[in-house]
């Protein structure tokens, strides 16, 4: 492979995963972070994390401040909010008949919904606890 063929075959691997990341869903981070320095979360106890704004910071994708995430074997990924309230935070929790997260979703600076991606990612790899 030349020199050349192999860049172009680089530039088309990063541009179809900038086309799959758009295709999720994920809007851009907050405009206006209100946290520009994240702090670890606390550690998970028993498949359960308490998270905030303050621990992923502008790319906190819910407009409460905070709240409960786990999963439930094998994977449903679940955030409880503030209120008590259980939300599916992937599509086998959904299926489990938990009620879609999108009363909560934030926008993100271009308009679009804050990708649920890396609270989503945290939920599901609580599964491993």
């Amino acid at each position: 492979m030349t020199r050349w063929t192999a860049h172009g075959a680089v530039g088309s691997m990063l541009l179809a995963a900038v086309a799959l990341i758009g295709a999720c869903g994920g809007g851009a981070g907050r405009e206006d972070p209100a946290i520009d320095d994240p702090e670890p979360a606390p550690p998970a106890e028993h498949g359960r994390q308490q998270i905030g704004e303050k621990n992923i910071g502008h790319i906190w994708p819910l407009t409460v401040h905070s709240g409960t995430i786990a999963c439930e074997k094998p994977d449903r990924a679940l955030f409880t909010a503030p209120d008590g309230e259980t939300y599916a935070l992937n599509e086998r929790a959904a299926d489990a008949d938990h009620p879609d997260i999108a009363p909560l979703r934030a926008d993100g600076a271009n308009g679009e919904p804050i990708s649920l991606g890396a609270l989503r990612s945290k939920a599901v790899a609580l599964c491993n606890d």
